[in-house]
């Protein structure tokens, strides 16, 4: 089968504890090529959902390539509105990244239902908006959050701490303190003293490692090759 994949660092692999941020593992990459299926990896470390969406569209819009499945991981919204010039100005309080949030998470959705192909969406950096999904018949909720799928006890924060988090004394005191507790949660992933997160997230403690990714894949096999194999 052909497979694209796209997204942020979620989508690319394990990741090394270097601060090189070596890949150690090719995840669900390496996990479909090892079954003998030809994958394009259109993820990009880092990046936000609206470059990673337009380089995904420029992977499965060729002609020359006809892709029997295509999974897509959301990364951060916030991370949008690079350089973050908004902060401090349009964006003060919680409440309004919250809504920003969401305004520019259905964009993406909007944008990914127009490539007019079958994307499986997988929650990654943010959980996916089950509710904005609804709207648009091109998407396919796969996954809502890697972390709550991997990690039953765990929550996953309301928001994500991506490089904005060197502006967010422009906000509001008290939004400071909603996304201390944010973060607090984000950084747990890495805490070795929790089993669990130790053999889902070890080394890096930001992305899933190649058993997290393990168990990501033997689910899409189960509810999703093999089921549209059984339908035809």
């Amino acid at each position: 089968m052909n497979i694209a994949i796209g997204g942020d660092s979620w989508g690319v692999g394990e990741w090394s504890i270097n601060i090189t941020l070596n890949i150690t593992h090719g995840g669900i990459r390496q996990y479909f090529e090892e079954d003998g299926h030809k994958v394009d990896m259109s993820a990009i470390p880092g990046e936000c959902n609206n470059i990673t969406i337009n380089h995904l569209n420029n992977v499965v819009s060729s002609p020359l390539v006809k892709y029997d499945y295509i999974f897509w991981f959301q990364s951060d919204p916030i991370r949008d509105l690079r350089p973050y010039d908004d902060f401090g100005k349009s964006i003060k309080t919680y409440e309004d990244l919250i809504i920003k949030s969401d305004e520019l998470i259905d964009k993406t959705y909007n944008f990914l239902n127009s490539i007019g192909q079958k994307i499986y969406c997988i929650g990654g950096c943010s959980k996916l908006n089950l509710e904005l999904m609804k709207k648009y018949n091109n998407l396919y909720p796969l996954i809502e959050s890697v972390t709550e799928f991997i990690l039953p006890n765990y929550k996953h924060p309301k928001l994500w701490h991506s490089d904005w988090i060197n502006v967010v004394d422009k906000l509001d005191m008290d939004t400071i303190d909603f996304l201390l507790e944010n973060k607090l949660k984000q950084d747990s992933l890495a805490d070795t003293k929790i089993k669990e997160h130790r053999e889902y997230f070890w080394p890096d403690g930001g992305h899933p490692n190649r058993k997290g990714h393990r168990v990501l894949y033997e689910y899409i096999v189960n509810n999703v090759i093999n089921q549209q194999s059984s339908i035809l």
